[in-house]
């Protein structure tokens, strides 16, 4: 589960986690942030979440807030975090003083939840 280490932004180090229950992801902390990276269709992509939001999400998949998501927004987290699957898509919006909107392949999704429940990326959000 450990990972290798891999030039981050900004000429920074990131020491990378993977998980076996999550092959197309991995996840880092860089400073207060939970960077989250996956391959999709070929192409890499990166997720930046500030540990706060990380937080509020990694309790939400371990109570199963996200378990039976559908076209409606559901609640999350205090901040008032909303989250719906479409299409094979999860949308997630996030923010109080400024409303951030992810849109991430359902794949990607349920591995990202998988790691979190096998906690294989337990202590990032320290």
């Amino acid at each position: 589960m450990g990972g290798r280490t891999d030039p981050g932004p900004a000429g920074t180090t990131l020491d990378w986690r993977r998980a076996a229950c999550a092959p197309a992801v991995q996840f880092a902390r860089n400073g207060a942030d939970v960077v989250v990276q996956y391959r999709y269709a070929g192409e890499v992509h990166e997720l930046r979440l500030p540990n706060i939001i990380w937080s509020g999400l990694v309790q939400e998949a371990r109570v199963e807030t996200f378990a039976t998501l559908t076209a409606d927004w559901t609640q999350w987290a205090v901040a008032g975090g909303l989250v719906r699957h479409v299409d094979g898509h999860v949308d997630l919006r996030y923010g109080y003083l400024g409303l951030r909107e992810i849109r991430l392949p359902a794949t990607i999704w349920d591995q990202i939840l998988a790691a979190i429940r096998a906690r294989a990326v337990d202590g990032l959000d320290r």
